[in-house]
């Protein structure tokens, strides 16, 4: 019930478990309508993050909403293996959108990102906290 999404360790493709998941999916998880998860999300009762024209959840941060600290055992709020800096490519692909989607997000500002040279590269850490709702970190330069 994760989004599988990612690269294997020497780049080449592979599968990696991402706790991110739509609203039809968190509806799923949590066994109630989708228009339920959705009139929660802009109510605030939920976090989350409206991204284009679909909601982005991190789970941890909804099951912790839901169920408190306890739901925290299966989902931990900050994986231990959850990137940092990363391209347009992996920001898609984490999030669950198309690359030109994304390619217009990244321009018009939705998703905020630096360019370094002539790639443009995303703090995943911003990303991650928009879904659970807290004010972004800083990332260090």
């Amino acid at each position: 019930d994760e989004m599988e999404v990612g690269i294997g360790i020497h780049g080449e493709p592979g599968r990696a478990r991402r706790p991110i998941g739509s609203a039809k999916e968190v509806a799923e998880l949590l066994d109630v309508d989708r228009s339920t998860v959705r009139r929660a999300l802009r109510d605030g009762r939920l976090p989350g993050w409206r991204l284009g024209g679909q909601w982005r959840l991190w789970k941890p941060a909804v099951l912790l909403a839901v169920a408190g600290e306890d739901a925290l055992e299966r989902y931990p709020m900050c994986p231990v293996d959850d990137p940092e800096l990363i391209g347009r490519e992996a920001t898609a692909d984490l999030l669950g959108i198309g690359l030109d989607t994304c390619a217009a997000l990244l321009r018009d500002g939705t998703i905020p990102s630096r360019r370094v040279g002539a790639a443009t590269r995303v703090w995943w850490p911003t990303i991650r906290q928009r879904m659970i709702g807290d004010p972004p970190p800083e990332a260090s330069h």
